[in-house]
């Protein structure tokens, strides 16, 4: 006791260096796939399962909707999403509770923060509990609202070309007035929502679909339409429906209305237009494990981890594998990046990943080269994977295919091109087919009188030559309307059966003594070409305005070389050009060897008044106006040329059902072209009705002269003795030439009709003029024309008495 006594201290110690560098590496890998998570290019997110609380995000999916990363752990995923998404994000949610489903994706709608609608692609994935249901679950979204604007604006281009070139895509109906019976296609059953069965096949059935509070409106609207219909005949109307199958819809009606031979109007027919947008979303599902996972695997996009410094791969998903063809173990060992992209886009990259080291991010266009040598143009968003201490030790490449996104963008410029062109020729083709009436009127009676003051002119007199200048300018004039009628597609045309072949070696003499004797025109006919339907006079115009063309290029002498074949233009075709159906057709190919035509021009070719001429020695309207008439024949032209290797024109012309006719007409143009017999002349116009009726004065006629149809009506009532012909214009005010024939004729059986217009062939077809036994002269016409064409009528077979005796008429 009292002595002191040392104490014992027992020391254990255990050697935990492995265990401090596994620390450390979970440390270090943590921190790596933290910086993943948070530097994604993708949204992720946890959220609680039940709740739909937000218990952690990344930046990306905070920027997706447009709130911060604190407002969002304020949030619900129920809160941000579109209502009509919800339902189905909840059911699949409750069904990967149940165990029922392991994971699902989905496309859908959020709320961004101002208001706006983001769609984005969302894959969600459960975190697991042993034995439990998952507490919660990862949530990665992809910002899909580009694709699908970019989706949206091309079916608007298509619609928008469908409508205006070919008003396809759409339902169709015929309505029998008078056993009011409506007949509809199976597309306008679908867009009533109804069947063969179901509707009644009436009127009233149709009107039952109507929205009741325009019911009564749409009612009246055609009632007064069939009551009082506009010269055109067309109806155009919308209205609200509700389907068949309750679904709120609105369309668009437009009909026209058509008559019996009597005349009587008692059909309609038209079509229907569901013009109701609408979107529904497609659910699809997708397998993925865990958090990490989902958050690369789960990409559609290309993701890619790299040791700048080392250029290795450290990190890749599923997509760039699938997409590069390459197996992990070739991408491991594969340098980066020269491998798999392009020198130049190797050069940038690396230019683009300097930038990156300073501002974190950055975007760029490369072209994958894949293993198998496919190459994918893709769009990188590129960023930096930074330590704690700033130093970047990775660089994330996330990599979108845009193969199908630059085909839209490019089908969709190719679209709008060929919708803004079509625009354009329609508007030349109505100024042309405007001016063509007013300008034939005034040429009427220049070409009128100029000739019959040359007719009185003495061979020597001084007066003589003004008077055929002033002919030749009025002649010039003619031609020139016409060509504006051709482009338009607008002019009168007589189509025949035809053999091209015969049509060509007919022509080849006249073409022989138009073209300079320093070129050398050879043809190449195939043997037994099928026959077209055509106009033999502006298919030669055609060729003779090639042929002329050709020879303009070849200044210093060369080969014209014309060929026939038979020739298939397929689908792609139709595709590549606006216009085109697929099928079989004639083609007449012209070559030159002249000096050729750059892209500018060749794109340029066809525009009227467009020409590479210089002053006066062109109007620009020859390939113009070739362009018009082939179209007119339902044919396409083409052309290949160079720069210095001469130029190709191929027009193809399509099959006629008939065999060809005899390309030689007969002369029908009578001897004697005097008649002492009495014509009504009925012309608005004073200066034509004036030159006419001293046209037929002059060769013995007796004309009476009215300015309308109900002069001419009185005319005939207090004329004393018998009309033998009405000479009418056929579009005039209160009363057109076809009413007032049919007026007359039914007082004055034997009388017989002569239709003359400078309107174009529409409108002439829309007054009913087309008809075979229908006689017509074209203003502006020249003094033999009217007086043979006049002659020709009177002289017709008929039941009537024989053409009256008379004494050769005293010229002046």
């Amino acid at each position: 006791e009292g002595e002191e006594k040392p104490y014992r201290v027992f020391v254990t110690m255990h050697d935990i260096t492995e265990r401090k560098q596994a620390e450390e590496k979970l440390r270090e890998s943590e921190g790596r796939f933290r910086a993943i998570f948070e530097q994604a290019a993708v949204g992720v997110a946890q959220v609680m399962t039940r709740t739909g609380e937000f218990l952690r995000i990344n930046k990306r999916y905070a920027d997706i909707v447009g709130y911060t990363m604190d407002e969002m752990k304020k949030l619900s995923f129920q809160q941000i999403t579109y209502p009509e998404d919800l339902q189905a994000d909840l059911d699949l949610t409750g069904q990967m509770i149940e165990g029922k489903i392991r994971e699902f994706t989905m496309e859908k709608r959020y709320y961004h923060k101002d208001g706006g609608i983001v769609w984005v692609n969302l894959t969600v994935s459960p975190m697991w509990q042993v034995g439990e249901s998952p507490e919660f679950h990862v949530a990665v979204v992809e910002d899909i609202t580009d694709r699908k604007r970019a989706e949206q604006e091309l079916k608007q281009s298509n619609r928008k070309l469908r409508l205006a070139l070919q008003a396809s895509s759409m339902g169709t109906w015929d309505w029998d007035i008078v056993s009011d019976r409506v007949s509809w296609s199976a597309e306008t059953l679908d867009i009533f929502g109804t069947s063969f069965e179901s509707f009644g096949g009436t009127y009233e059935a149709y009107l039952n679909f109507a929205e009741s509070e325009v019911r009564d409106e749409a009612d009246r609207g055609v009632k007064n339409f069939l009551a009082n219909p506009p010269e055109s005949g067309v109806i155009q109307y919308e209205h609200p429906i509700t389907s068949g199958d309750g679904q709120k819809k609105w369309i668009e009606v437009r009909g026209k209305l058509f008559g019996d031979d009597q005349g009587q109007l008692n059909r309609m027919t038209g079509i229907c237009t569901d013009i109701t947008e609408r979107r529904k979303a497609e659910e699809e599902f997708r397998t993925e494990k865990e958090f990490t996972d989902t958050a690369l695997d789960a990409q559609t996009d290309t993701f890619f981890l790299f040791n700048p410094e080392a250029g290795k791969a450290v990190r890749w998903n599923r997509a760039f594998r699938d997409v590069s063809g390459y197996t992990d173990e070739e991408i491991a060992r594969i340098p980066v990046p020269a491998t798999y992209y392009n020198p130049d886009d190797v050069e940038r990259f690396k230019t683009l990943i300097k930038n990156v080291l300073n501002e974190q991010t950055g975007s760029i266009m490369m072209t994958l080269i894949c293993k198998d040598g496919r190459k994918v143009p893709t769009e990188y968003q590129v960023s930096a994977m930074s330590d704690a201490a700033g130093v970047c030790r990775y660089i994330i490449s996330i990599g979108r295919d845009v193969t199908e996104r630059l085909k839209i963008e490019a089908e969709k410029e190719q679209l709008e091109a060929q919708f803004h062109q079509a625009q354009k020729l329609e508007s030349v083709g109505r100024l042309a087919g405007g001016v063509a009436h007013d300008l034939n009127n005034l040429l009427s009676p220049i070409l009128g009188y100029s000739e019959m003051m040359l007719e009185g002119t003495a061979a020597g007199d001084v007066r003589r030559e003004p008077l055929d200048e002033i002919r030749r300018a009025g002649m010039r004039a003619r031609g020139l309307v016409h060509q504006l009628l051709a482009f338009s597609r607008k002019q009168t045309l007589e189509f025949r059966s035809l053999d091209l072949n015969a049509v060509l070696r007919k022509f080849k003499k006249l073409l022989r003594r138009t073209i300079r004797e320093d070129i050398d025109i050879q043809m190449t006919l195939a043997h037994r070409l099928p026959p077209v339907r055509g106009d033999i006079g502006q298919l030669e115009q055609v060729i003779m305005n090639l042929a002329v063309n050709a020879q303009d290029a070849m200044p210093d002498g060369g080969e014209l070389t014309i060929e026939t074949a038979q020739s298939e233009l397929d689908e792609s075709n139709a595709v590549r050009h606006e216009g085109v159906t697929p099928g079989p057709y004639v083609m007449i190919a012209i070559s030159d060897t002249g000096h050729g035509m750059d892209e500018e021009t060749l794109n340029l070719i066809f525009e009227p008044f467009f020409t590479t001429k210089g002053v006066d020695k062109g109007t620009g309207l020859g390939l113009a106006t070739t362009y018009g008439i082939i179209k007119q024949h339902g044919g396409n032209i083409r052309v290949y040329s160079e720069p210095g290797r001469g130029a190709t024109f191929k027009v193809y012309l399509p099959f006629s059902a008939e065999p060809s006719e005899d390309i030689i007409p007969a002369d029908k143009t009578p001897a004697d072209m005097s008649g002492t017999e009495t014509i009504l002349l009925v012309e608005d116009n004073d200066q034509v009705r004036k030159m006419a009726c001293a046209i037929l004065k002059r060769e013995g006629y007796t004309v009476l002269p009215a300015s309308g149809g109900q002069e001419a009506i009185d005319l005939m009532e207090s004329h004393d003795g018998a009309v033998h012909l009405i000479l009418t214009d056929v579009v005039m005010p209160e009363m057109n030439g076809r009413q007032l024939f049919e007026d007359i004729s039914g007082r004055y059986p034997d009388v017989k009709a002569l239709y003359m217009s400078g309107y174009t062939d529409d409108v002439i077809l829309h007054r009913g003029l087309m008809d075979p036994d229908v006689q017509f002269i074209q203003k502006p016409f020249a003094v033999k024309s009217l007086t043979a064409k006049v002659r020709e009528v009177l002289d017709q077979c008929s039941k009537g008495p024989e053409r009256p005796g008379k004494e050769a008429p005293i010229r002046s």
